[in-house]
């Protein structure tokens, strides 16, 4: 198993529950569930990953790609790792490049803008 898919399997489950799924409940939620569910494919130097999220909010993270994405994210372990570890708040390298996110389809456009702040993209 890669070592991204142990830290996003670690932390990205519940972030999800915590931050994404309140917001999908309700009559506003309405039109945020209409974007899931959605297929990530995460991509580091270490392996890749598999962010499935789906209408309710359940989360799961599989090894490898899985599926055809909505979403594709290119960045570095460290990227990673900071800005998971400290919620978006940690300081990356100088000189660390930007992400890659490249939306596969037109609801993976608005769903990367739900997840993306969970991920610390």
């Amino acid at each position: 198993m890669s070592s991204i898919y142990d830290l996003l399997a670690r932390t990205v489950p519940l972030r999800v529950r915590e931050d994404l799924k309140p917001r999908l409940q309700g009559f506003l939620g309405m039109f945020i569930r209409a974007y899931f569910p959605q297929t990530f494919w995460v991509t580091t130097e270490s392996g890749e990953a598999t962010i499935r999220v789906e209408k309710s909010g359940d989360c799961q993270v599989l090894d490898g790609h899985r599926g055809k994405p909505d979403v594709s994210i290119q960045w570095t372990d460290e990227a990673f790792r900071v800005k998971l570890t400290t919620r978006g708040r940690g300081a990356l390298p100088p000189g660390t490049p930007p992400p890659r996110v490249t939306p596969h389809t037109e609801n993976g456009r608005m769903a990367a803008g739900q997840l993306g702040p969970i991920l610390g993209i």
